[in-house]
């Protein structure tokens, strides 16, 4: 399992102990689902924070599904709720193969 991070920041990022545990919570869960679930073998995970804009992306090599259909489980569904509680808006619609002309 390969996992590459990226981390850019313009200015010191505050955030307060209920945003780090949402953020850290919501990227717990995609790494964990890229690599248990779509069998990834390289998650790359980026971290940008530019003005008062903080982005988080993480892409994998493994297999793809609909981010939007239903599923029996909690994870991408607490996803959605962590971020809709902190009022951001998620695109995460570009799960399937993101990552894979990629190598």
């Amino acid at each position: 399992m390969q996992l590459d991070w990226t981390f850019e920041s313009d200015a010191d990022v505050l955030l307060s102990v209920v945003q780090w545990s949402a953020l850290t919570r919501v990227l717990r869960e995609l790494v964990s689902n890229a690599i248990a679930h779509a069998k990834a073998t390289r998650v790359e995970v980026t971290l940008l924070h530019r003005k008062d804009r903080l982005d988080l992306q993480v892409v994998d090599n493994g297999e793809g599904r609909n981010p939007r259909a239903r599923s029996h489980g909690l994870g991408l569904g607490g996803v959605r709720k962590r971020v809709k509680q902190l009022g951001v808006r998620s695109s995460g619609a570009n799960c399937s193969r993101a990552a894979s002309a990629a190598g």
